[in-house]
Parts: structure tokens; C-alpha cells; sequence
């Protein structure tokens, strides 16, 4: 019987320090857990502070876009050719623009003179009109799809002035570059 009680006794005791292991390893994944839920919510906080810092480098990046830049006879000129951003948006390569977390629309307004309409989004067909470009006042570049900005509460718009030259009349208009942000 005394034989019984000793084993009874060492079979207590490791079940003692299963269950003390086992606590133990309860608590060091749920601190695990915590640890990697903050540390993801963070890295996420960063990315968005980092997109919306470089945005403001790519807001001058956009204008020196030699695809969309105004150049006469080799030289550069500080203005955006509006017939060569209406024909570069359909361009595969303006994706480039929209990588990695950061969602952003581009666009371009024109300010001075004001148009006769508002808010209209100036296509091909507008600009063959013969009332270009008092008919249209907005060109944009790129727009993120619906499933990109889906869930995103948060816009914020960073805008620059900028020169429009309009080819088809040789005259140049002010106007605004807008890089609008989707955040969470």
C-alpha cells in the first residue's frame, strides 16, 4: 500500500508540472499574440505615414514625367501638354504610379481662365470640339479602381499649381495638379 501512495504521489507531482508547463505556454503565446497584433497595426501606421511623405516628393515627380511635360524643339518648358496626358493615361506604364499601399488618384484642373462647365472630365471626343477647352476642365491621369479603395474612410488631397499648355490653341492656362490619397 505505501508502494501505491509513492507513485500516486510522483504522478501528482508531474501532473503538477504539466499543468505549471502548460500555463506557462498559454501565456507566452498570448503574449505572442498581442505582441505581433501591435506590431502589425504599427508597421501598417508607418506605411501610411511613409506614403503620404513621399507623395509630396511625386507630386514634382508627376511634372517632370518627360511623357507629359511640354518640350519644344528639345527643351524642356516648366508646363504640363495637356494632349500628351489625355493620350498617355491609356499607357500601361501609368500603373508605376499607383504600387504598394499607397491609393492616389491623379489629376489635373484647370483654374484660370474658368471654364464654362465644372467638374467635367475632358476626353477625346471633347477635345476635337471646336469649343476646346472652355468645354472640359479636368484631366485625369489615373484613377484606382473601385476594389483598390474599397474599405479606405480617409482622403487626403495635396495639390500644386501648375502650367497647362493647350497644343491645339498654343496657349497656356493655370491650372492644379491634385493627387488625391485613399487612407484607412
Amino acid at each position: 500500500m505505501v508502494i501505491a501512495l509513492k507513485s500516486s504521489k510522483g504522478q501528482i507531482g508531474m501532473m503538477e508540472s504539466i499543468m505549471v508547463i502548460f500555463v506557462i505556454f498559454i501565456i507566452i503565446g498570448l503574449g505572442m499574440y498581442f505582441f505581433f497584433k501591435t506590431s502589425i497595426s504599427q508597421t501598417k501606421k508607418v506605411g501610411e505615414e511613409s506614403c503620404v511623405l513621399s507623395t509630396g516628393e511625386q507630386l514634382s515627380s508627376i511634372l517632370n514625367l518627360p511623357e507629359i511635360k511640354c518640350s519644344t524643339q528639345a527643351h524642356d518648358n516648366d508646363c504640363v501638354d495637356i494632349a500628351k496626358v489625355i493620350s498617355y493615361k491609356n499607357e500601361p506604364s501609368i500603373k508605376n504610379l499607383n504600387r504598394g499601399l499607397c491609393k492616389k488618384s491623379i489629376t489635373f484642373i484647370q483654374s484660370y481662365p474658368t471654364p464654362k462647365v465644372n467638374d467635367t472630365e475632358c476626353t477625346e471626343e471633347l477635345m476635337r470640339s471646336a469649343e476646346y477647352p472652355d468645354n472640359c476642365d479636368k484631366w485625369t491621369l489615373f484613377e484606382p479602381g473601385k476594389e483598390d479603395i474599397k474599405g479606405k474612410k480617409n482622403v487626403q488631397i495635396l495639390e500644386t499649381p501648375v502650367s497647362l499648355y493647350f497644343p491645339s490653341i498654343n496657349s497656356y492656362r493655370m491650372g492644379k495638379l491634385r493627387l488625391k490619397l485613399y487612407l484607412k
